[in-house]
């Protein structure tokens, strides 16, 4: 960022009255007027002043983890694809004709750790032409999940595939070079020293091509001895402007504007969906896209010394290209990580996925989360703000729908085989069952039964217990006989430890912050309801979540009204134990309910409390 620091204001439009320099020069002089003050908040490890720089820097390192990881994936004997291996979302836009009052609603929900570098901050900024409020990350000047008094924005995760591991041929006569075409060109080594905070240091041997940086193998000032490296080729290697993106995207107040922020192509992943006061509703699965050429796999290194399929020397896809909905007859679009073709409910409405490659566009990609929001949102002729966050808080199961349907098929037509090892269990477990709603409620005493069941015949060779299962007739009889054993040894299981099989899931599946300690609704993977709480750490068999659904946040829009906004984070504001915000939101999570965002100035200063901080008061 030193070296391209002239080119920063480079996207910059004139007419936002503002430059990105500016933003982030202001934003590091805040840290620093932060610092100064309070001298003890800052960490031991820490020393010097925070530069413009640094924030961009660290921006980029935030954009880049997830494709240098991708191309990671796809070396010899694979890796890491994705940064954490925990993408997921749920995201809609209902339009005016979908709303009881003519509104548009905008609902996200990203799920993520809970805690770590990339944990949503919730914020409001305001000054010049900005307002703009919602969540966006540590470290970031700009809100990413944002909205102001015209659009709003939501994101969720595409798993677009545009970084690659490129093969690159050492040089047989000078192994401080490289072929390409007829060529050779000269890798560059650089040597970087690191300071641990513990006082100790590091020194990395690190190497380029011009593909990108060499990952594998690692740590080396030359490749003596090698005949093949890898190096990772990613879309915004060398982009700088993802801040200028951002503030182009808070600062728009209608499609257009937004687009014109959105085709600088500085974010290179997530699928966004927007809506507007005067009633648009618009998708694209975006991606900063590399031009490859059709017909290879690229889940593989690619032969980067074949300048054919090398696309890091050209221009990647253009805005224009990439798929995109405005204002479908449907009236609404969503996303929860399914692919274009199901951004409604009627597939192939809007995208022909075969017209695109699979790197870019996922064919016939559903997820039962992705089911049951299209099927909601089309069984409700009507939403009303409130309708949008019940289904946002949804505890159903669509795996239970289905598979305990089949439980109960099966048990009638093959419930007297003498292969059923122990049918007083299985009684019991099918009792149990009958009286479910398939709602992982806290007073539910059948979401750990169902739980334990679904997890062992997720073991089985060939089942997917995340799309729907074949009819009971069409199950050999041993393999359904296997699966009634299943369920009765999951109750004995339970049974075992608890003392029941019938448990309540309140007791096994808890959100812990600070002294708050609670019973919450929601499962995390596989039976994935809407609402994800996936528990991270265990004390014996009860499990305390720590991921999932991070950030919910639903925005009312409509035209000279001002904005409506309802949230909730798992945890608090802030994640310092000694804070009245670090665990000032976890009850209110716990319990199904939303707080309100106030956006108003007058809102904002009827509600502080003596201490310039939000007085709480909540929407169940």
């Amino acid at each position: 960022m030193d070296d391209h620091w002239a080119e920063i204001d480079a996207l910059d439009d004139p007419v936002w009255g503002v430059s990105t320099s500016e933003v982030l020069a202001a934003f590091a002089a805040g840290i620093n007027d932060y610092m100064d003050a309070h001298p003890g908040k800052v960490p031991a490890w820490w020393s010097g002043e925070v530069s413009a720089q640094q924030v961009v820097a660290w921006t980029r390192l935030v954009l880049l983890s997830y494709q240098i990881d991708e191309a990671m994936g796809n070396l010899p004997g694979g890796g890491p694809n994705g940064p954490d291996g925990t993408g997921g979302s749920n995201a809609w836009v209902l339009g005016p004709s979908k709303t009881t009052d003519q509104s548009v609603l905008v609902q996200a929900d990203p799920h993520r750790p809970w805690s770590g570098p990339a944990t949503w901050y919730e914020a409001h900024l305001t000054g010049g032409g900005m307002e703009s409020a919602g969540g966006g990350f540590y470290g970031i000047p700009i809100l990413s999940m944002a909205f102001n008094r015209d659009l709003a924005l939501s994101l969720t995760s595409n798993g677009v595939d545009n970084a690659d591991a490129f093969r690159v041929t050492v040089d047989p006569t000078d192994p401080t070079r490289y072929l390409h075409g007829s060529s050779s060109r000269p890798f560059t080594f650089e040597q970087r020293v690191l300071q641990r905070p513990d006082g100790t240091s590091v020194t990395l041997d690190l190497a380029w091509s011009h593909h990108g940086p060499v990952i594998q193998p690692l740590d080396t000032t030359g490749f003596s001895g090698e005949t093949h490296v890898y190096a990772a080729g990613a879309t915004i290697l060398e982009e700088t402007g993802a801040v200028t993106q951002l503030l182009g995207m808070a600062l728009a107040r209608t499609i257009e504007e937004w687009k014109a922020a959105a085709s600088l192509l500085q974010i290179q992943r997530w699928n966004m969906l927007v809506g507007t006061a005067d009633g648009q509703v618009y998708y694209v699965h975006n991606s900063r896209h590399p031009d490859r050429v059709d017909g290879l796999n690229y889940k593989h290194p690619i032969d980067g010394s074949d300048p054919a399929v090398d696309w890091t020397e050209r221009a990647p896809w253009d805005f224009a290209q990439l798929a995109s909905v405005l204002d479908p007859a449907t009236g609404y679009v969503q996303n929860c990580n399914n692919s274009p073709g199901w951004t409604t409910s009627v597939y192939g409405e809007l995208f022909d996925e075969l017209a695109w490659p699979s790197h870019y566009m996922r064919v016939d990609k559903r997820t039962m989360r992705e089911r049951l929001a299209t099927q909601e949102i089309e069984a409700l002729p009507l939403f009303s703000l409130e309708d949008s966050r019940d289904l946002s808080l949804s505890n159903y199961l669509l795996m239970a729908e289905w598979w305990v349907t089949l439980v109960f098929q099966v048990e009638s037509i093959h419930g007297d085989d003498p292969g059923i090892a122990d049918p007083q269990a299985l009684a019991a477990a099918l009792a149990e069952l009958t009286a479910w709603d398939g709602r992982a409620t806290t007073d539910s005493t059948a979401t750990l039964l169902f739980q334990t069941f679904i997890r062992k015949v997720n073991t089985i060779d060939g089942v997917d217990v995340t799309e729907p299962p074949p009819p009971a007739a069409n199950i050999p009889a041993a393999m359904a006989v296997y699966g009634l054993n299943l369920l009765a040894d999951s109750w004995r299981e339970i049974e075992a430890e608890h003392g029941t099989g019938a448990v309540p899931w309140r007791d096994v599946h808890r959100i812990r912050r600070g002294a708050v300690d609670l019973p919450i609704g929601g499962a995390g993977y596989p039976m994935a309801p809407l609402r994800i709480t996936k528990a991270v750490e265990f004390e014996g068999s009860v499990g305390y979540v720590g991921q999932g659904s991070s950030y919910l946040r639903l925005v009312r829009l409509k035209q000279g009204e001002p904005p409506q906004a309802i949230s909730i984070k798992p945890w608090g504001n802030s994640d310092d134990p000694t804070s009245p915000h670090y665990s000032d939101l976890t009850e209110l999570y716990a319990t199904d309910t939303y707080k309100p965002l106030f956006f108003e100035r007058a809102d904002v200063e009827a509600n502080l409390d003596p201490e310039g901080s939000w007085i709480l008061t909540w929407i169940p």
